[in-house]
């Protein structure tokens, strides 16, 4: 009877939630704790931005009718909200870059086969967008470093395997991709779990455990190496989170700012309406496939 009604009435969602833990508290720390949040439900992979004027956090909104994901961003100061990309196809893992001058947002968009980059204008009011990269892409992060932006992603293989991609540009145009033999990477390491940590002068990459399921967990490794024509990194550490909820079985994406952190975790709950929602996701599906 119990697993009938976790069947039916039991749902998996993702949701984001904060913590005043620093990179270094985390990098030195046994355990993460996972602290339960209720104001960004269905929602994924949140990044911070702040600076003298600004606390904001940008993330990933799920539309539960389409399952399409859709980039918000929450005015932490004002305590205001808005859309501010939404497509036809799913949009993921927002990311925030600069150079010297401008400000960027990439995230996955490889439902379309293609990978967009926004130039953010009037301080995060509008975001125009600057290119277009015609690579299938999961979850991609910019570094701009020496002049240089490193675009660092990966592609699926099948299921929950994938290989490195890494490529290089001047101008956010051309692109030049860095030879698969010369990335050296963990093998499960590949799909990243946020943004590059910078700390006490060394670069720290984030990815994601994805066995025994999807967002099972998330590693910490440092970047030994990164070139336009080589990458290496080592593996330091997994983050393993303090089992006190029960309901709580994951988490996958981790991005720092001046104050703490902003993570998303997986909760199952019950939900009166989550087999209507299971009936709808399988339609759904079916009408996809037509």
């Amino acid at each position: 009877m119990n697993r009938l009604i976790k069947l039916f009435f039991y749902k998996t969602n993702w949701q984001i939630s904060s913590s005043t833990k620093s990179f270094g508290n985390i990098l030195n720390d046994e355990f993460f704790e996972i602290n339960l949040s209720s104001q960004f439900k269905n929602s994924a992979d949140p990044f911070p931005f702040n600076n003298d004027k600004q606390d904001l956090l940008i993330y990933e909104k799920v539309n539960w009718l389409t399952s399409k994901g859709r980039i918000k961003i929450n005015d932490r100061k004002n305590n205001t909200e808005k859309l501010i990309i939404k497509r036809r196809f799913h949009l993921s893992f927002p990311t925030v870059f600069s150079n010297e001058v401008d400000s960027f947002l990439i995230c996955e968009s490889a439902e379309n086969n293609s990978t967009f980059i926004w130039k953010i204008e009037k301080n995060f009011q509008e975001f125009s967008e600057y290119s277009k990269i015609d690579e299938k892409l999961i979850d991609p992060i910019i570094l701009y470093k020496n002049g240089n932006y490193f675009l660092i992603a990966c592609k699926r293989v099948k299921d929950q395997e994938y290989k490195m991609f890494i490529s290089t540009s001047k101008n956010l145009i051309e692109w030049n991709v860095v030879n698969e033999q010369n990335i050296d990477v963990l093998n499960g390491n590949e799909r990243n779990a946020g943004n590059i940590v910078i700390y006490k002068d060394n670069l720290y990459r984030l990815s994601q455990i994805n066995t025994p399921l999807y967002g099972s967990g998330i590693r910490i490794n440092r970047i030994l190496n990164i070139t336009t024509n080589a990458y290496s990194e080592e593996f330091v550490k997994e983050i393993k989170i303090k089992n006190n909820k029960k309901n709580v079985n994951g988490f996958h994406t981790l991005n720092f700012y001046d104050f703490g952190c902003f993570y998303d975790y997986r909760i199952e709950s019950f939900d009166i309406f989550s087999l209507f929602y299971k009936i709808v996701a399988i339609f759904r599906k079916k009408i996809n496939n037509l």
